[in-house]
């Protein structure tokens, strides 16, 4: 394992710079000049990042099956070396636009959701997309039950990737893989197919700071969650018991294994805690979401960390989002009363089956996600294995009580027990607007590795800023200074 472990500061490169199909026309040259800007006032600067990240999008490399374009990472790597800064390219299998923070719209490619219905015995598109409660399709990232099929095609992605750029594996710092809508290892539970649904637009909880949407309505992630049913108890009828029904007809047992048809009145009742139906329900909805994480970064590890490989050694990492709303409130004495957690819940973070939301020793829900990332280290004997977390910069109580935000708590829990475990995690900033405020950049030290850090409180070693535009002049380009100097 060859990268360095010191506690290590990047900054996000631009989504997209400039046209990557002109490169020389007028509005390509503005931009990358403007870019090479960027990079010089960072190198001038005092202290100096170590890294830019970039986000190598599937859809602009990979237009076609079999046919790959690289040209404009080329570009893009080669000057980002020019500048003596490493790269963390990030194999970004997700569509970048529609959400918060996207400037630009670039699709997961067509070709792969034709390729990916094709493979499937109803040959529908939704079937391969994960589908909200609303009815709406996702076109951000294939559903977890189609992922098996996703996966040569991921594979040959990061394959042709190691291929073209073997030359450049000393300037890479860390590797990273997307595991979902916006790199993200969670479900899209807040995403933009359902923000904007007008049906439900008087009680939408799609977005911050509500509840978000289930995804698990296609006929595929339906007949997932009823093979997961009989394969747990053995028949419908044995089901129909546990869940507590009297009517145990072969037939009406078999109609009763599907997701929540009511919603309201699931999470009303708080059926995902009260009921077994709702214990299993998430089970299910959570393992799910694992065994994608499982594959994509197991696959990337074959890639990338295989002996011989051009990148072996260098770290492989994913990104875990910081769900911080619907979590509860701290009180006047310190104790923490815990909301619904129906946020965490709907993108698929945690479960309800295991009690160990209160314990910080547990975790507080996070042991599963952890335990993935110390499961797939055990299977990288090369390369070590990263988890980011994000909302680094988030204090308890953003926005006021009726947010039921706990974003540090949950920080600091995530990132404690990723220690605990022998998993190393690294964090990122979750919104570029806060980076104006001294008190945010306190909170992001304050988890940060360092000989200046308390032993209590350094969790992460590594710290991805959003992103590089944001942190050129003013309180921002003087926090980033702050915190180069606290973590060398």
């Amino acid at each position: 394992m060859k990268n360095d472990r010191k506690t290590t500061v990047g900054l996000m490169a631009p989504l997209i710079i400039g046209d990557p199909s002109n490169l020389n026309c007028d509005y390509s040259l503005e931009k990358w000049a403007e870019f090479r800007g960027w990079l010089q006032a960072k190198k001038n600067a005092k202290r100096q990042p170590k890294y830019i990240s970039v986000d190598v999008w599937m859809g602009l490399v990979n237009p076609e099956e079999n046919v790959f374009v690289w040209g404009y990472y080329r570009k893009l790597f080669t000057t980002i070396i020019e500048y003596g800064f490493k790269i963390v390219p990030i194999m970004s299998f997700h569509q970048c636009g529609g959400n918060i923070g996207d400037t630009v719209y670039q699709p997961f490619p067509a070709w792969l959701w034709k390729k990916l219905a094709s493979l499937i015995p109803s040959g529908e598109l939704t079937d391969t997309m994960y589908v909200s409660e609303y009815g709406n399709a996702c076109i951000e990232y294939p559903a977890a039950e189609v992922i098996d099929l996703a996966l040569p095609f991921f594979s040959k992605m990061m394959s042709e990737f190691q291929t073209e750029f073997a030359d450049l594996a000393e300037h890479i710092a860390e590797l990273n893989v997307s595991c979902g809508p916006a790199g993200e290892l969670r479900k899209p539970s807040y995403n933009s197919h359902d923000k904007n649904d007008e049906k439900h637009k008087q009680d939408n909880v799609a977005d911050y700071p509500h509840r978000g949407t289930l995804q698990c309505y296609s006929n595929l992630q339906k007949a997932a969650f009823l093979a997961y049913v009989l394969k747990k108890y053995g028949s419908a009828e044995k089901a129909a018991v546990a869940w507590g029904h009297h009517d145990t007809t072969p037939l009406a047992c078999l109609r009763r294994i599907i997701p929540p048809a009511n919603t309201a009145v699931f999470f009303g009742a708080n059926e995902p805690m009260n009921t077994q139906y709702g214990r299993d329900f998430f089970d299910w909805y959570h393992e799910s979401l694992l065994e994608v994480g499982r594959q994509v970064i197991g696959e990337a590890i074959k890639v990338f960390g295989a002996e011989g490989a051009a990148f072996a050694g260098i770290d492989i990492g994913a990104k875990v989002p910081g769900v911080h709303w619907g979590m509860g409130v701290i009180g006047a004495d310190g104790s923490v009363k815990l909301g619904n957690r129906f946020p965490e819940l709907t993108a698929g973070l945690i479960r309800t089956s295991v009690d160990d939301w209160s314990s910080d020793d547990e975790g507080r829900g996070y042991r599963s996600i952890v335990s993935l990332f110390k499961e797939l280290q055990a299977l990288s004997p090369r390369s070590r294995i990263v988890v980011h977390f994000t909302c680094l910069e988030m204090d308890n109580g953003r926005e006021g009580p009726d947010k039921q935000s706990l974003a540090h708590m949950l920080v600091c829990c995530f990132g404690r027990f990723a220690q605990l475990e022998g998993v190393v995690a690294k964090g990122e900033n979750a919104l570029n607007f806060t980076l104006g405020d001294a008190a945010n950049w306190k909170l992001i030290r304050s988890v940060l590795k360092s000989d200046l850090a308390t032993a209590e409180n350094g969790f992460y070693s590594g710290l991805t800023i959003l992103r590089i535009s944001d942190v050129l002049e003013g309180v921002a380009c003087e926090e980033l200074d702050k915190t180069l100097e606290f973590v060398e």
